[in-house]
Order: C-alpha cells, then structure tokens, then sequence
C-alpha cells in the first residue's frame, strides 16, 4: 500500500535536509537540561465540574498546571492532552505563596484585591511535585476533562484539552501540551483527534530562519 501523508521529522539546519532515524540517533546524548512548570488558564470548564467548584471556590481561578522540557515552545501549543483512564485532582492553594512546585516556579496572583487562592489541576499520581499546603476540591477521571478550553497567554489563543492513552501519570503532572510541529507523538496525538492544522503547523515552521535561529512573532 502506497498512501501520501505528513510526518514529523528531524531536521538539520547544517545539512539544510531532513535526516533519517539513524542519522538522528547516530550521535545520541543523554544531557542534563531545564524544564518549566506554568500555567494555562481555564476558560471554560464542564458543568458538573463548574457546579461542583462553584460551592467551594472561586472557579474563576482554574488552571490547567503543566510541564515541558522545551520551553520555547510554548507559543506553538495548538491543544492539551490528558490520559483518560487516570484520576485528575483539582486542588486549591494559597496564590502568592512561591515555590509552588518543584525547580521554584512561582504561582502568584499580582492583583491583592482579588481571590488569592488558585485551583490547580494535576493527576492525582503527580501530586507529590507540589511543594506547599493544598486541599483536594475534587478528583475526575482524565475522561471527565475533555472539552475542557484554556488560553495560552503566550500566544493569546485558546485550545481544547482532549484525551489519549499514551499520556503518562509518573512524570511532569501528567496533562500535556501538544506541540504537533516539532513533536512527531503530539502529531500523531492531534491527527487521531482530528485537529490538525495543516496550515498553522506549516506556520510555525516557518518560524525559524535557514540556520535555526528563531525568529517567531
């Protein structure tokens, strides 16, 4: 069978051409590198959820906490991810306390007028990445959170969260940012979901100059 389709592949931009697996693996290294805890703002949450948040919180302070070894691409995040055969906590914890969770990622709410509390939402299983006090509002299973909107202030857009499989429950906080035009499993996550954007991935590319450097916005 013979069929036309899209891949994700790694790309060299001294060579100038895609390369191959074993030219991608041929000089493999196991290295020490960052990674980011931050937040997506939920916009829009089912209404069994919202009834039930609403008697004991202020719901207009969910969020989604999420996890990425590639900071720099956040501003490419086009949905989220969440395992749906897993438990989900929604948790609530003092805003301006810092150091939230590990690597001192700070979770502060700048307006001291408002609700200083924040509800975070984290698979049960991650639970011990948080470093301070919380309480467990409410646990779902990852199924109940799909349709779930968030905005992305990075880039001032709006995804969905949806569900597959393959998300994991013992590393980062379980719930993942797809970034289908640098990440070959997110792609292949998007396209089962039908929501890929043929057009926006080519965009994002196109975000790089022809020696890498990025040049996006």
């Amino acid at each position: 069978l013979i069929y036309n389709d899209l891949k994700v592949l790694p790309y060299s931009y001294g060579c100038k051409s895609n390369l191959n697996n074993f030219e991608a693996n041929e000089n493999y290294r196991t290295i020490k590198d960052v990674s980011l805890y931050f937040l997506f703002k939920v916009t829009v949450i089912n209404n069994n959820i919202n009834n039930y948040l609403i008697t004991k919180s202020n719901c207009d302070n969910i969020n989604l906490l999420m996890w990425t070894t590639a900071p720099w691409n956040i501003p490419f995040n086009v949905s989220v991810a969440v395992n749906p055969d897993i438990l989900y906590s929604f948790i609530e914890i003092n805003s301006e306390t810092e150091d939230a969770v590990k690597n001192n990622v700070k979770i502060e709410n700048k307006n001291k007028n408002k609700d200083r509390t924040k509800i975070l939402i984290i698979a049960k299983d991650c639970l011990k990445i948080i470093t301070v006090p919380y309480k467990i509002l409410l646990t779902q299973s990852g199924i109940d959170l799909i349709g779930i909107k968030y905005k992305n202030y990075f880039n001032n857009k709006t995804g969905t969260v949806i569900a597959d499989t393959v998300i994991k429950n013992n590393i980062g906080t379980g719930i993942v940012h797809l970034v289908p035009a640098f990440n070959e499993e997110h792609f292949t996550i998007c396209k089962v979901a039908d929501i890929l954007n043929i057009k926006l991935i080519k965009s994002h590319s196109d975000s790089f100059d022809s020696e890498g450097r990025f040049v996006f916005g």
